[in-house]
């Protein structure tokens, strides 16, 4: 039986960095439902989970989370520790160089519920140049393709109310003719009778 690969599903995959393979296999679908929940519900998910960090002390991830004040006067920020000196761990590098929009959509669903500071930061070493590279390129993706798909949202809701609004303007010109047109078919009606009355 092979094993079930949960963490690093992906990187086997060809072209496994780019976000239109990561989306295909379901990428960002976590983030978007995360989204729509209350941040404490998200803490308690992760905390029933049983979710633990994987480098040496192995600490309950939903535990950590929930040790970061809330409504305090000062800003929080999410901080990603992708610098991997634990010794004989190399998840994170493979992470970085294989599947980088895994990293950021857990990011996205970790700052979310701990109200991070929007702007969050990934501490990586020298030495993983190559990790660095593919992590820029995902980013940039990851904010592209949002922005593009907010665009195209925009879009559609400016087109559809555009359509409304012509619509709207074809009623009123169609009501207003239509008007007119009763209003000259009744003049020569009346017209019509008065005509004929008049006649002896």
């Amino acid at each position: 039986m092979d094993p079930i690969k949960i963490l690093l599903a992906n990187i086997d995959k060809p072209n496994s960095t780019s976000i239109d393979v990561y989306i295909d296999g379901g990428g960002y679908e976590a983030a978007k439902t995360a989204l729509g929940m209350k941040p404490d519900a998200i803490t308690q998910l992760v905390k029933d989970s049983e979710l633990r960090g994987r480098g040496g002390a192995g600490f309950p991830t939903g535990g950590k989370w929930g040790f970061v004040p809330k409504n305090s006067p000062k800003p929080t920020y999410l901080l990603c520790n992708a610098d991997e000196s634990e010794p004989g761990t190399f998840k994170d590098r493979l992470l970085m160089e294989k599947d980088p929009h895994l990293l950021i959509e857990g990011m996205i669903i970790a700052g979310y519920a701990i109200g991070s500071n929007p702007m969050s930061y990934i501490y990586i070493r020298g030495e993983f140049y190559y990790g660095a590279t593919v992590l820029e390129k995902a980013l940039w993706e990851a904010d592209s393709t949002s922005t593009s798909r907010s665009l195209a949202a925009r879009e559609r809701t400016s087109a559809a109310k555009k359509r409304a609004s012509s619509n709207r303007l074809k009623g009123i010109v169609d009501s207003r003719a239509s008007s007119r047109h009763f209003r000259r078919l009744s003049a020569r009606s009346a017209g019509r009778r008065s005509f004929k009355t008049s006649r002896p």
